[in-house]
């Protein structure tokens, strides 16, 4: 079967009560963003908020990124103008109401919860070392600092807990600590139980990921393409 996109038209704008946008779901440490930039380097037009951000959407970002410089005018500018581009599809992931301290707009939102919806499943473990390793280097200071922002939003035992595994250098049982606190995210959760389709990458590379992707997309979507 050969499939070609269907005329080009975008579809995610405020005014609109469709979405071509295809989100990436998953909970921390799934590897959506890093997918969304294979996708990137394979010609597919993204939106990518973390690349956008600076890696600052949550409060440890900005430790593997600490120049941050958006605005909410910014990121609303920057959305239009890809919007403009009139892609018939677009990869992004799934995102809560904020982004670092600024506010993505609502009718974007809205079209991520209209978007097709495709649950990345990965294993806890593997979620829990992709993360250790992206803050390996971090320091106990910026660590501390940026586990102060969450005081108050979490238990203060979870938080005692983290704390003193980052004084000790065991990153590995903080973050795993932190990991359970994140999969409880509504915001996660929300996309994740409105699915269209779950891949499992469990012993995938990125590359068989990237082809399950793009084929359930497809397979699956008729808004966006059609098959003769």
């Amino acid at each position: 079967m050969n499939h070609t996109f269907l005329p080009t038209r975008c579809f995610f704008l405020p005014q609109s009560d469709q979405s071509s946008l295809v989100v990436l779901a998953g909970k921390s440490g799934s590897g959506k963003t890093e997918l969304l930039q294979s996708l990137q380097r394979q010609g597919f037009p993204v939106i990518n908020l973390e690349n956008f951000a600076q890696h600052s959407g949550s409060a440890f970002g900005k430790l593997t990124d600490p120049d941050n410089t958006i605005t909410s005018s910014g990121l609303h500018d920057y959305l239009l103008d890809r919007a403009a581009l009139h892609e018939p599809v677009v990869f992004t992931e799934c995102k809560a109401s904020t982004l670092s301290n600024i506010t993505i707009p609502s009718w974007f939102i809205n079209s991520m919860k209209q978007g097709f919806i495709i649950h990345i499943d990965t294993p806890f473990e593997q979620r829990l070392e992709r993360l250790t390793n992206r803050y390996t280097n971090v320091s106990v200071e910026n660590f501390s600092e940026a586990l102060n922002k969450l005081k108050g939003k979490i238990k203060e035992d979870i938080y005692t807990a983290v704390h003193e595994a980052i004084l000790k250098n065991d990153y590995r049982l903080a973050i795993e600590s932190l990991l359970l606190y994140y999969d409880n995210s509504n915001e996660y959760n929300y996309y994740i139980d409105h699915a269209a389709v779950t891949i499992h990458t469990d012993e995938l590379d990125e590359q068989s990921i990237i082809e399950q992707i793009t084929n359930v997309v497809l397979e699956n979507h008729s808004l966006f393409f059609q098959g003769s």
